[in-house]
């Protein structure tokens, strides 16, 4: 996965990118990783319409210290 340090110089248009790029490596993966404890990625990924349903193939296993551990369903 793609991840990209912000700044004051990013701009919405960085932001679209970033959230596209996530969309996209979210295409293969069988376990994905949501980190939680550091920022609350669930939120970010649930108030971005273009990402929101990214992780609907994805269902929760286990949370351990605020990560999620999803597995994509067969």
């Amino acid at each position: 996965m793609r991840v990209r340090g912000g700044g004051a110089s990013s701009t919405v248009a960085d932001g679209r990118h970033e959230r596209l790029a996530l969309a996209t490596d979210l295409d293969e993966p069988t376990v994905v990783l949501v980190d939680n404890f550091s920022d609350n990625w669930s939120k970010w990924l649930a108030d971005n319409p273009d990402v929101a349903g990214v992780l609907g193939d994805y269902r929760l296993i286990a949370t351990i210290n605020d990560v999620e551990i999803r597995s994509k369903a067969h």
